[in-house]
């Protein structure tokens, strides 16, 4: 959701907040949204991860 929040190109995907300032997106949703838009977000992700392992 962090990462989303800073591309308003998919932001308009996403369900407004509620009233405590959490909402709840279905995870598949999300990373369908994600990969659409931002198809190098979860390739940088992993490989940062396998970074850090190492």
């Amino acid at each position: 959701m962090d990462h989303c929040a800073n591309f308003d190109d998919m932001t308009i995907y996403l369900p407004d907040l509620l009233e405590n300032g959490e909402s709840h997106v279905d995870r598949e949703f999300l990373f369908t949204i994600v990969n659409t838009l931002d198809a190098d977000y979860f390739p940088k992700q992993l490989q940062s991860i396998e970074c850090a392992r190492r």
